[in-house]
């Protein structure tokens, strides 16, 4: 702070360098009764009058829209930046298809995980899943189409080498409608525990059934 002289003006006011103002014309620059500035001209020959007047008002109108769109474009790429990183650090596979399902459009990391395929191989190809049964995706594309989405379709899908894993796929048109997108959860553990609880039980209920046979037969024969 402090200390140096103001810089120089003209005498009619401008800044230092500049032509002296003779005459003036300009508006307030607003956006939705906000003033964000002011918008002019200044030195014309002869003065000026309503045409100018428009002129400038049209000017300012520009303007405005101008950096509207500027600061709209600054939230759609900060938009577009956390939603790349949303999807890229998902922790469920994550997909965009076309909207006939013949071609991958985008990938991220956790499904090309799942699925033992790297990002460059799955983009293109026709299904970003191996079915095991094809007729189950042909059920799920009759649900996205009557529907408009699908949501924890449970399905067993092949992975690189072949190995089964069971997985939740949920599917919905974009916002746009221009193209497919989905989810995929593998279940695969829960599904083996589940499924060992089962076993478990059934083991459990044929232990019982015979021990209660076991202690049965002593008292049928000291009743006999």
């Amino acid at each position: 702070g402090g200390g140096g002289a103001p810089p120089p003006r003209t005498p009619g006011g401008g800044p230092g360098g500049h032509p002296p103002v003779r005459c003036f014309r300009g508006g307030p620059v607003g956006h939705r009764g906000k003033t964000l500035g002011l918008s002019g001209l200044a030195n014309k020959k002869g003065g000026y009058d309503g045409g100018d007047q428009q002129a400038i008002e049209h000017r300012s109108l520009a303007m405005v829209e101008a950096m509207t769109r500027r600061r709209l474009e600054g939230a759609l790429q900060d938009s577009e930046e956390k939603y790349r990183h949303l999807f890229e650090n998902a922790q469920v596979g994550m997909f965009r298809t076309s909207l006939d399902n013949t071609e991958v459009l985008e990938v991220n990391k956790k499904l090309c995980e799942m699925v033992g395929v790297s990002r460059e191989e799955l983009l293109g190809m026709p299904s970003v899943v191996s079915w095991k049964d094809p007729r189950q995706q042909a059920e799920i594309m009759r649900l996205l189409r009557d529907e408009g989405r699908v949501t924890d379709f449970e399905a067993p899908i092949a992975t690189r080498g072949d190995q089964e894993k069971t997985c939740l796929l949920s599917v919905e048109l974009s916002p746009d409608g221009g193209h497919i997108e989905g989810s995929v959860v593998d279940i695969t553990e829960r599904t083996q525990m589940q499924e060992e609880l089962l076993r478990s039980n059934k083991d459990l209920e044929e232990f019982a059934y015979i021990a209660s046979h076991d202690l049965q037969e002593p008292l049928r024969k000291i009743q006999a």
